[in-house]
């Protein structure tokens, strides 16, 4: 927290400047200016519970959001569930979500599109609604903007989509898509794809050329050429030419021509022309044609044609003729 800012709001109540009251609005705004980090889920429930506080701007795609506590930051849901019985410091922008107001307090905006609503607020800041009963909705609200996020809810089709913060919820053709984070609970064509955080619900599906991505969550489907990542967790679908990386936990499919990767946890399906890799934990299926590495533990089943390994603990790999 700013310390300055704090003393000066402290002595601003003892010579009587400003009540109580209005320093604890000022001492919270203090410490939502310094809310950075973005917890952003896909498939999953966030609770916040009674008399607990919370200082996290929150993003949730198909999921679940309960605050009965207390949170510093602002809430963005799409094809979720959002019930508030706590107090949000902060905005709420919502598309497609059904919201249950259980005595909830909201200090900022509210902003909700094609979303239900069960309950009465206490909303301190500004309210817009767009709601399934206003005719022709659905042609409208194709494409919301809340500052820097935009949510893609209809299709639409651009040369190049740059954004800080990019949903896709229906269907979006592009030649270049860059953004920090990018969540695709609809459909994604794209030639180009440059995104730090990167996810896709069971829903979702991307097919692109090329994509680079610090860290990537998927539960959906990624077709493309070649796919360029730091970190990667799979529980879905993926099919590439060249998968370059640096861990891998995969508990869902993979299908690719080559691939390296510095370190592989695999309980799912894996099958490629070449593996190259430097730590391989296997408890899944592996069928390559070529496997090169240093270290494999193998609990599940790993064929190849030709391979190469410093050591091997577990089951043997079995050579395929």
């Amino acid at each position: 927290m700013k310390t300055m800012e704090l003393r000066k709001v402290l002595e601003a109540v003892e010579s009587g400047d400003i009540t109580p009251e209005d320093a604890e609005k000022l001492i919270n705004a203090i410490f939502e200016s310094e809310v950075k980090h973005v917890e952003e889920v896909i498939d999953s429930t966030i609770v916040i519970s009674e008399g607990e506080v919370v200082r996290k701007n929150l993003s949730v795609t198909n999921g679940k959001v309960f605050i009965r506590g207390e949170l510093f930051g602002n809430v963005s849901t799409v094809n979720s569930t959002l019930e508030i019985s706590g107090k949000v410091h902060g905005n709420i922008n919502a598309v497609r979500t059904k919201v249950k107001w259980s005595g909830g307090e909201v200090d900022g905006d509210v902003n909700l599109v094609l979303s239900s609503e069960e309950g009465t607020p206490t909303i301190r800041g500004k309210r817009n609604i767009v709601s399934f009963e206003v005719p022709f909705v659905e042609k409208f609200a194709k494409n919301i903007t809340f500052g820097e996020n935009s949510i893609i809810d209809g299709e639409m089709k651009t040369e190049r989509y740059k954004k800080d913060r990019i949903v896709v919820n229906g269907v979006l053709h592009a030649d270049d898509v860059v953004c920090e984070t990018l969540i695709v609970t609809g459909k994604l064509f794209a030639r180009k794809i440059s995104t730090e955080e990167f996810m896709v619900s069971s829903s979702g599906s991307i097919t692109s050329d090329e994509i680079t991505a610090e860290n990537v969550v998927s539960n959906g489907t990624i077709v493309a050429k070649t796919l360029n990542f730091e970190e990667l967790q799979n529980n879905g679908l993926i099919k590439t030419e060249t998968f370059v990386g640096e861990n891998i936990e995969n508990s869902g499919e993979i299908d690719a021509r080559n691939l390296n990767i510095e370190n592989i946890t695999n309980s799912g399906k894996i099958s490629s022309e070449s593996m190259h890799a430097e730590d391989v934990e296997n408890s899944g299926t592996i069928y390559t044609e070529k496997l090169f590495t240093e270290y494999i533990s193998n609990s599940g089943s790993i064929k190849a044609r030709e391979f190469d390994y410093e050591e091997l603990t577990g089951n043997p790999i079995q050579k395929i003729e």
